[in-house]
């Protein structure tokens, strides 16, 4: 029964209900807003087909191989500026969709307060699945309805955390040539309920509803993590990663995060079940780049599909070959959890009482202020000289 082990134990991925036949798994969402399944007794029939599919219980067999690693981003300013990092997202989906195919990734519910993920099949969906989503996207249905996609032979690509990718390879017990199966870096999940009160406290600060909601706005330059909203009745919101509570809560404080992320089985090189791993390309020296502040991708080439359906977007790209040691230094999260935060049970156990903004002024680790970043780059800079 996969509600008798610990919550570290459990990703969320929901992919546990969908392949149990007898419809005996649902799940309940806890105090802290994450989901775990439940077993109903009276109807599981003991089968263990949810333990041998889980990719955390039942480890997936690495299907990949050491990563060829670049640096690459569209040559569309339009497109490189509407993404989070240099576009490389929405340059796979559109060959996918160009090409008669589907794209399952992650789009914000229609209030914004969770997200999902959402299969589509034409150029016009594809805007929602853009930009990271920074809360754990709720996948129950999507493996079902993307093995239905696969079956009809279109090329199909699946954008997911790490640990969905796996649950969609275990999902599916064997190989499809027309599946194109990206993941990302991931930090680790933020918990719905936290992130909805983020959501509640931008609306009652605007005195108005959520209508827009950007991760990593580049308006004032990628690297300055910028996150906005826009509201109904026409208010803006625009903070910067030291002034967003969101982003101090999450990356100063690690105070939202789902048990499991902090102990996660999937930072590994090879990577478990993805053709290709998208990021930001964090700590790509500046000269090496065109406009450098418009985003660029961390793209790691996985399998030789990975290759092949990197090479056929290419011309529309800008790449510079790197290695994987450039891309560790600047993305530790590749191979490294989130440690947990000190005040982390604190914070998500008051988020019924307190208000966000209250919560996060008493439980934040304060940023590094600018002598401290200058210190840190002056350090890097002193090292790569000596070729340290």
């Amino acid at each position: 029964m996969v509600d008798a082990y610990p919550k570290t134990d459990c990703n969320g991925c929901k992919m546990c209900a969908e392949i149990c036949s007898h419809n005996a798994i649902r799940y309940e969402t806890d105090a802290e807003g994450f989901w775990y399944p439940k077993v109903n007794a009276s109807l599981c029939v003991r089968c263990g087909l949810c333990v041998k599919k889980c990719p955390n219980l039942t480890p997936v067999r690495a299907r990949t191989q050491p990563p060829d690693v670049r640096a690459a981003w569209s040559k569309s300013d339009a497109v490189r500026m509407d993404s989070t990092s240099g576009g490389i997202f929405y340059e796979l989906a559109r060959e996918t969709l160009l090409r008669g195919g589907y794209v399952a990734a992650c789009a914000y519910d229609a209030d914004f307060r969770g997200a999902h993920h959402a299969l589509i099949h034409a150029m016009d969906d594809l805007p929602p699945l853009m930009t990271s989503k920074h809360v754990q996207s709720d996948a129950r249905g999507i493996y079902t309805k993307t093995r239905a996609a696969l079956e009809t032979g279109a090329p199909v690509l699946f954008v997911g955390a790490p640990c969905q990718a796996a649950a969609l390879v275990s999902f599916l017990g064997r190989e499809y040539e027309n599946l194109l199966l990206c993941d990302f870096v991931c930090r680790g999940a933020t918990s719905p309920k936290a992130h909805a009160k983020y959501i509640e406290y931008l609306e009652t600060r605007y005195q108005s509803r959520v209508i827009s909601l950007r991760s990593k706005d580049k308006r004032k330059g990628w690297n300055h993590f910028g996150q906005s909203a826009r509201f109904e009745n026409g208010a803006e919101y625009y903070a910067s990663r030291n002034d967003d509570l969101r982003v101090v809560a999450y990356h100063y404080g690690n105070l939202m995060m789902r048990p499991s992320c902090h102990v996660c089985r999937f930072k590994t090189i090879p990577r478990t079940a993805a053709d290709i791993t998208l990021a930001d390309f964090w700590g790509i020296p500046e000269n090496e780049v065109e406009d450098i502040e418009k985003g660029v991708s961390l793209v790691m080439l996985n399998t030789e599909r990975g290759k092949e359906r990197f090479d056929a977007i290419s011309h529309r790209l800008g790449v510079i070959p790197k290695t994987l040691e450039d891309a560790l230094k600047g993305n530790p999260a590749i191979l490294r959890s989130a440690e947990k935060g000190e005040n982390r049970d604190r914070f998500l156990s008051e988020l019924d009482s307190k208000p966000f903004d209250a919560l996060v002024a008493q439980y934040r680790r304060r940023p590094p202020g600018l002598g401290v970043r200058i210190l840190r780059r002056l350090k890097r800079g002193v090292a790569k000289l000596l070729g340290r």
